[in-house]
Order: structure tokens, then C-alpha cells, then sequence
């Protein structure tokens, strides 16, 4: 093989920037985002995020288990 043959690291840097800012699994806040909606309906009438019932309902054992914690501790 020629020399000419070869690419350069600036532009096997260049093509790989390329393939991964077109990957939208790259983007670690799309991917946790789109793994928190609702798997249903991810948008709502007016085209706002809606997040997973499972992620609602976690959050809510949470906050109630954090309200019976300060409840207890507190008195």
C-alpha cells in the first residue's frame, strides 16, 4: 500500500465526530430522558414531556417515606 493510501489521526478524529454527533444514544441527558418517559405516551397534548408512572409512583413512596422519617424524628 502507498503512504497516500492511509488516513491521517485528525481525520479519523474528524470522521468519528461525525458518526457519534448524529448518534442520539451519545447524548447521556436524551438517553436518561427518553428512559424516563412515559412509554405510552411520551408527549402530551401540548407536546410536554410526560414521565413514566412507575417514576411517579416511586417518587411519591419516596416522598411519603421521607415524610413519616421527619414525622418520627422530629417528635
Amino acid at each position: 500500500m502507498k503512504t497516500a493510501d492511509y488516513i491521517t489521526i485528525a481525520q479519523a478524529r474528524a470522521a468519528l465526530r461525525t458518526l457519534y454527533h448524529t448518534d442520539p444514544e451519545v447524548n447521556a441527558m436524551q438517553v436518561l430522558k427518553r428512559a424516563l418517559e412515559d412509554d405510552l405516551v411520551p408527549k402530551d397534548a401540548r407536546g410536554n414531556w410526560r414521565p413514566s408512572r412507575l417514576l411517579m409512583t416511586v417518587a411519591g413512596i419516596f416522598v411519603a417515606a421521607v415524610c413519616v422519617f421527619l414525622y418520627f424524628s422530629i417528635r
